[in-house]
């Protein structure tokens, strides 16, 4: 257990640090290229870096849209409308299936992005689209 605490903490701090520093480089490219009018406004650093450990730090997608199991889980608040389009949503990507996970990443993302994620310190892959640079 401490083990995976200690992975998940190190992937917090070497990968979702990078990741922060390279989508605020990518945003500040985007908004300068639009000659000074903000275009796309970046969230909080701390919320930023909590959906990045969700999202990539994450073994298991707990708590995620692509958690295994047949239901989404329990962890998911809001509006009955949100838990409806949720539902929605995640029948849409596991179809029939209880798991659309391979070795943790979701399992339609492309092979050379995932080594890429891996390779700078992911240990998930808990989203249908991933970063490009």
């Amino acid at each position: 257990m401490t083990n995976s605490r200690n992975n998940t903490s190190t992937c917090k701090n070497l990968f979702c640090s990078g990741y922060y520093t390279r989508a605020t480089k990518r945003l500040k490219n985007i908004n300068k290229k639009a000659k000074g009018k903000i275009i796309i406004k970046f969230p909080p650093k701390s919320r930023f870096l909590k959906q990045c450990a969700l999202d990539y730090c994450n073994p298991g997608c707990k708590g995620t849209l692509f958690e295994a199991g047949k239901s989404l889980s329990k962890t998911f608040k809001g509006s009955k409308a949100n838990i409806n389009f949720t539902k929605t949503i995640r029948t849409s990507i596991f179809g029939n299936k209880t798991n659309v996970l391979k070795n943790g990443f979701y399992e339609k993302l492309k092979a050379t992005n995932v080594k890429r994620a891996k390779n700078r310190g992911a240990l998930s892959g808990c989203f249908t689209i991933i970063e490009k640079d």
